[in-house]
């Protein structure tokens, strides 16, 4: 259901040419995230890759960088968690190390 809302808010911003409401999505996902982890004990991939997404569109950079970093850390074979992570970081070895 918070899933569906998530999608319903962008789809009709996103049709009727308006900004999203950015703390709304912030705050869906991390709702929809803590729901997932304590229904099925553990949070997929997709949630921190929407997370990263919804926290850079708000312009909380270091919150989008620790979410990327802890689903890395769940899913290190995730190629989009990679990327974020490589996008938002300066470290010349962390960089290194996701190629």
């Amino acid at each position: 259901m918070l899933f569906l809302m998530y999608q319903q808010q962008i789809s009709h911003t996103a049709a009727a040419g308006k900004k999203t409401d950015r703390e709304f999505q912030t705050e869906m996902i991390r709702l929809l995230k803590d729901e997932t982890k304590s229904f099925y004990g553990t949070v997929p991939a997709i949630m921190y890759i929407y997370e990263y997404e919804a926290l850079e569109r708000a312009g909380k950079t270091e919150e989008a960088k620790t979410a990327a970093s802890e689903g890395l850390k769940m899913h290190p074979d995730s190629v989009p968690l990679k990327v974020y992570s490589y996008l938002s970081t300066k470290e010349e070895a962390l960089k290194n190390d996701l190629v």
